[in-house]
């Protein structure tokens, strides 16, 4: 994974896999019947950001099996919140505005194993996201007041001149 950011923008890039294989002999009793044993594993990324004014953001990611990305907020709950459950990867994409506030982005791919089945002697799981690109922009502070004087000054402008009649 990689993250760069600087005032203006937050810029998270990469890819995230796990896999686990539980192989038993056929004496293993499953001890989750008592809550004590639950074999899992994951990838996951989160980054929490806040901005003081409204942001653009757009996302691709290709989600395998179990890969999941959210966007989502403390106050407004989540903007997505996507999980791919199918064997076959999902391109999901996404972009939008948000509004000033406490963000968190996350991206991730997990799964614990339920309990074995009798006489079922190994499991085997796996799953990830590729290609994240999330990119979150503030916009430049100058662009909006500039475009707002130049509208003013080319109104009071065409209100400066003088009316002429035809004679």
């Amino acid at each position: 994974m990689s993250t760069t950011f600087d005032s203006s923008m937050l810029s998270i890039t990469g890819a995230g896999h796990f896999a686990h294989e539980l192989t038993t002999t056929s004496e293993f009793v499953d001890p989750r019947s008592a809550s004590v044993f639950s074999p899992g594993s994951g990838a996951d990324y989160q980054c929490a950001v806040s901005v003081d004014t409204s942001a653009a953001y757009t996302i691709t990611v290709l989600l395998g099996q179990w890969g999941k990305v959210s966007l989502s907020s403390s106050q407004t709950g989540f903007i997505f919140n996507e999980t791919n459950f199918a064997a076959s990867p999902r391109l999901v994409q996404f972009s939008g505005t948000i509004p000033p506030g406490n963000f968190a982005v996350r991206a991730n791919a997990g799964l614990a194993i339920e309990n074995l089945s009798p006489g079922l002697h190994h499991v085997e799981y796996s799953g990830g996201f590729d290609n994240l690109d999330f990119v979150l922009q503030v916009p430049e502070p100058g662009v909006t007041g500039f475009l707002l004087t130049m509208s003013v000054l080319g109104i009071v402008r065409r209100q400066r001149r003088p009316i002429r009649t035809c004679k």
